[in-house]
């Protein structure tokens, strides 16, 4: 009987390091999906904890008592819970996979806010500027200069009365009579006639 419980031991701590050879053959080729591997701190936690569990076995395994039924149950829960902590960390690692590329989305959309409040802010310096910039003089309207009007000519007139000549009235005026005919248009042939007024002086 014995012997027997000592070959179920034996083979109990055989399949048990095989699993542990194959975990350890396992864990090295589970990356992140970007190439990062676990955190060189939870593998030592739950390889501690491995080793912890590892060393309960061998204590109740070696110095266990109450018969092989309760040592293998005992060793069946342990196995379940080397299961579960398998598990788990399959599951850690296959969620920070996802927590690295949500950190790298938030990064990336840090950026372009922080590009969008930069273009922002450099229009509203522009506007700024724009708006303390001088506003261009007004053309001023051009002064409209009165233009003089050209002095009214006062014009000497004399009206002809009967039996005056040419002659006569120019030497009362103290013209010449060719000058009276150049002011009216007058040829030599041309008589005046009584109430005709002639231009004795143009006012120049």
């Amino acid at each position: 009987m014995r012997m027997e419980r000592d070959l179920d031991k034996t083979e109990i701590m055989d399949d048990i390091s095989d699993e542990l050879d194959e975990t350890r053959m396992e864990r090295p080729r589970r990356r992140f999906r970007n190439g990062a591997e676990l955190d060189p701190q939870k593998k030592s936690l739950i390889f501690g904890a491995a080793g912890a569990l590892l060393l309960i076995i061998l204590l109740v395994v070696f110095f266990g008592g109450g018969g092989d039924e309760k040592t293998a149950k005992e060793l069946d829960a342990v196995k379940s819970r080397l299961d579960g902590m398998e598990k788990r960390l399959a599951r850690i690692e296959g969620v920070e996979p996802k927590i690295s590329s949500s950190e790298n989305q938030i990064k990336g959309l840090h950026a372009s806010v922080n590009r969008l409040e930069n273009l922002t802010k450099g229009m509203k310096d522009q506007m700024e500027k724009l708006a303390q910039a001088p506003a261009p003089p007004k053309p001023q309207a051009q002064s409209a200069v009165p233009q003089k009007k050209p002095a009214s000519v006062e014009k000497r007139l004399h009206e002809v009365r009967r039996g005056e000549t040419l002659f006569s009235i120019a030497k009362k005026y103290g013209v010449t009579a060719a000058e009276l005919r150049r002011l009216n248009n007058l040829s030599k042939d041309d008589p005046i006639q009584p109430g005709q007024r002639l231009i004795i002086d143009t006012g120049t």
